[in-house]
C-alpha cells in the first residue's frame, strides 16, 4: 500500500506542476534584434517616405476618359444566290469585332452566325437552310 500512495502522491505533484506551468503567461524576450513589432530602421541611400505640402492627404488624378473608337462597317458581300432554286437572298453587313482597332477580320464564327442570322431574316425554309449556310459561309 505505501508504494501506491507514494506514486499516486508524485502523480498529484507531477499533475499540479503541470497544471501550474501551462497557466502561467508566457512573456517573450523583446531585446533580441528580431523583434517583429519594432519599427524598421531607416536604411542609408533609400530616400525618405513622401510628405505632402501642407501636411495634406495625397489624392490621386483623375484619369481622362478614352475615346470611343470610330465604329467603321464593313462593305456589305454580295447576294447569295441559292443552288437549284435561284432565289436571291440579300447579305446582312459585317460587324466589326468588339474594340479592336479597325474592328479585325470577320472570323469563322462570326460568318457562321451571321448567316445563320440571315437565313432568317430571308425566310428559308428548313431544307434550303443547311444549303445556304455552306454557300454564304464558304463565300
Amino acid at each position: 500500500m505505501r508504494y501506491d500512495s507514494a506514486m499516486t502522491r508524485l502523480a498529484a505533484i507531477v499533475l499540479s506542476l503541470g497544471l501550474l506551468a501551462a497557466g502561467a503567461p508566457a512573456h517573450a524576450a523583446s531585446d533580441g534584434p528580431y523583434d517583429i513589432m519594432k519599427p524598421e530602421p531607416r536604411t542609408p541611400g533609400v530616400a525618405n517616405p513622401y510628405v505632402s505640402p501642407r501636411r495634406m492627404p495625397q489624392r490621386p488624378r483623375r484619369v481622362p476618359r478614352a475615346q470611343a473608337p470610330e465604329q467603321r462597317w464593313r462593305d456589305t458581300p454580295p447576294p447569295i444566290v441559292m443552288p437549284g432554286t435561284g432565289q436571291v437572298v440579300p447579305s446582312v453587313p459585317v460587324v466589326p469585332r468588339g474594340s479592336v482597332p479597325g474592328g479585325g477580320a470577320e472570323s469563322f464564327g462570326d460568318r457562321a452566325a451571321r448567316c445563320a442570322h440571315q437565313s432568317g431574316l430571308a425566310g428559308l425554309p428548313g431544307d434550303q437552310r443547311g444549303t445556304y449556310m455552306g454557300t454564304c459561309i464558304n463565300q
